[in-house]
C-alpha cells in the first residue's frame, strides 16, 4: 500500500483571473470551483485513479468542508480510514488561479493541528510506501517526521517527500534531517535553489543528488530532469492548453511514484510522469478528474 501523509485541504478556486484585485475591487472569473485539495490529497487521488492501493493520513475538521474531504477521497478510490477528525478548522485555501501564475489565501486549521498521536499505525504497518507533502503547513507532525522515517525505513518502507515552498524562506527546522532520510525527493527549481543555497540549476540538482538517492526537480514549461548519482534524464514538457495549474506538480510526482515503484526505466518514468502533470494542467482540478493510466498512456502516444 502507498500511504500519502499530509495535507487534505478544500480548495475554492476562482478560474482564469486576469490579474489580482486591488482592495475594494471586485474582478469576475467565469468559474469558482470547489474541489479536493492539498498535496497529499492530490498525490493520492492520482495514484489511486493509476490502480494503485492508496491511502491518505492527514487531518480534517467537524463540518461539512471535512465531509467534503471525506467523501471526495472515497469516490476517488482512496482509503481516507487515517483521515483524523480534529477538533479545529478544516483546512481551506482559496486559490486565484491565472493563466500562468496563483496565488493563496488559506488556513491551516486541521492540517496544522494534525500530530504523531493522530497517526493510524494500522495504516502504517501495511505501508510500502509513504510520500510526505505540505510539509510547512504540518505544524504539530514535523517534529515527528525523522523518528517517523526511521521507523518505517526499518521495516523496508520506502520514503519520498515533496516540500512545497517555505513561506518563511528558512527552509530549516527538520528539514536536513528529513532529506538523509528519503529515497525520492521532488522539488521544482526554486525550491531547490533554497535548499541547496546554489544558485544554477545544475549546481542545486548536483548538491541535492549528493544527499539523496533520486532527486525529481520539476521545472514547469520546460519539463523536469532527474538525477540519480552521476546519471541524469531530462524531458521537456508535452505542450497543452493550460486551463487550471493547481495541483500540477502533485500529479507529476504521482505519476513519477507509479512509473519507480512498478520498477520502469527511467526514461519511461520521467515521460509518464510529464504526461500526468501535462494532463493535470489541462482540466480543472488536480482530484475530481485525475486521468487513468489508460489516459495518460494514450496522451503519450497523441504526441510521439
Amino acid at each position: 500500500m502507498i500511504v500519502s501523509l499530509g495535507d487534505a485541504v478544500v480548495d475554492l478556486v476562482a478560474l482564469n483571473l486576469a490579474a489580482l484585485p486591488e482592495w475594494g475591487e471586485d474582478r469576475v472569473v467565469p468559474r469558482i470551483a470547489l474541489q479536493l485539495g492539498g498535496s497529499a490529497m492530490h498525490v493520492a487521488t492520482n495514484l489511486a485513479a493509476f490502480g494503485n492501493e492508496v491511502a491518505l493520513l492527514a487531518g480534517v475538521g467537524q463540518d461539512d468542508w471535512s465531509d467534503f474531504l471525506e467523501r471526495g477521497a472515497a469516490a476517488a478510490g482512496v482509503n481516507g480510514a487515517g483521515m483524523k477528525r480534529l477538533n479545529a478548522p478544516c483546512a481551506v485555501t482559496m486559490v486565484l488561479s491565472g493563466a500562468e501564475d496563483r496565488a493563496f489565501v488559506s488556513v491551516y486549521g486541521a492540517t496544522a493541528a494534525f500530530a504523531a498521536a493522530d497517526l493510524d499505525w494500522g495504516i502504517l504497518e501495511r505501508a510500502t510506501h509513504l510520500h510526505v507533502s505540505g510539509l510547512w503547513q504540518s505544524d504539530a507532525l514535523r517534529p515527528h517526521l525523522p523518528a517517523l522515517f526511521d521507523s518505517l525505513r526499518e521495516r523496508g518502507v520506502t520514503i519520498s517527500l515533496d516540500t512545497g515552498y517555505d513561506p518563511t524562506d528558512q527552509w530549516g527546522d527538520v528539514l536536513p534531517e528529513l532529506l538523509s532520510r528519503v529515497d525520492v525527493f521532488f522539488p521544482n527549481e526554486i525550491e531547490a535553489a533554497r535548499i541547496s543555497g546554489e544558485e544554477s540549476l545544475e549546481a542545486a540538482l548536483a548538491a541535492l543528488a549528493r544527499r539523496i538517492p533520486l532527486v525529481a526537480m520539476k521545472l514547469g514549461e520546460e519539463g523536469a530532469r532527474v538525477r540519480q548519482g552521476e546519471q541524469q534524464w531530462q524531458r521537456g514538457a508535452f505542450p497543452v492548453q493550460v486551463v487550471d495549474t493547481t495541483g500540477a506538480g502533485d500529479a507529476f510526482d504521482a505519476g513519477f511514484l507509479h512509473g519507480w515503484l512498478h520498477g520502469w526505466p527511467m526514461e519511461q518514468t520521467l515521460e509518464f510522469a510529464n504526461a500526468t502533470g501535462g494532463l493535470a494542467v489541462a482540466r480543472v482540478g488536480a482530484s475530481e478528474n485525475p486521468p487513468t493510466l489508460e489516459e495518460v498512456r494514450r496522451f503519450i502516444a497523441q504526441h510521439s
